[in-house]
């Protein structure tokens, strides 16, 4: 969700086909890039290192070293699609030490930032400035941020408070519209970028597709700044059971698949 606010700000074409475009994956790429794999050896533990290891610390300001740290960290136990472990890969493509994967990664974060997202870049470069000369930053969804920020802050808190916003924004459209119903779900809070429903079975499907339509039609109408598609994940518990239990829902469009009954 916050990847997809932010490109509502800078506008990046190459960030917009990203999201855009299904045969692209940026998490994917980024661990390619870091591991030096081709795309038909990375693995969905590889890709998730990627994605939290890289894209998302280097979304919030982190920088190469502290990629490299907690990279290096799990080269020792992944492996890639054909067994190999990651060490003994970057190995055999010349990066014995963590020195050179340092080095090497410190390549990719100028990648990641002067060719493939130099838009995105420039928007945080020239947000920056406009910070430091006005005080406060503008959220798209209405509000101001004022006082003393560090340059990640004065980044993130448009991206995240607006992203918020959505969640809240969707949350009242749906409690609004179950309360007049009488239904029998309640909401029960928010976690995060999470909408958390105690649900009645027999409501389920009903609910789910419309929260869906809430969050991914009615909300671009609501704000049409929002100029990049929105997706929900749905994860569901059987009745009465903990949060250990938590799946992500197998479903057909937003028919549930997941035994929950």
């Amino acid at each position: 969700m916050e990847v997809t606010i932010a490109t509502c700000y800078h506008q990046d074409p190459n960030m917009i086909d990203e999201i855009c475009n299904p045969e692209r994956d940026m998490h994917r790429d980024a661990a390619c890039d870091c591991f030096l794999l081709e795309l038909d050896e990375y693995t969905d533990d590889i890709r998730y290192l990627g994605k939290n290891c890289f894209v998302f610390p280097q979304f919030y300001g982190d920088y190469y070293v502290n990629n490299a740290i907690a990279l290096w960290e799990k080269i020792w136990v992944e492996k890639t699609k054909s067994g190999i472990l990651l060490a003994d890969h970057l190995k055999s493509k010349g990066i014995r030490t963590y020195e050179q994967f340092e080095r090497h990664i410190k390549g990719v974060e100028d990648y990641f930032w002067n060719e493939k997202f130099k838009v995105y870049q420039g928007w945080k470069d020239e947000h920056w400035n406009e910070y430091c000369k006005n005080g406060y930053v503008d959220l798209l969804s209405g509000f101001r941020c004022t006082g003393i920020m560090t340059r990640n802050q004065s980044i993130n808190y448009p991206v995240q408070g607006a992203a918020f916003h959505c969640l809240l924004w969707s949350l009242i459209q749906l409690n609004n519209w179950m309360k007049k119903r009488k239904m029998k779900t309640k909401i029960i809070g928010q976690i995060h970028d999470s909408i958390v429903m105690d649900k009645h079975p027999d409501e389920m499907n009903i609910i789910l597709k419309k929260a869906k339509k809430i969050m991914t039609e009615d909300i671009i109408k609501h704000w049409p700044w929002i100029i990049v598609p929105l997706e929900i994940d749905v994860e569901l518990t059987p009745v009465n059971k903990s949060w250990y239990t938590k799946k992500k829902s197998k479903q057909t469009g937003f028919e549930c698949k997941c035994g929950s009954k």
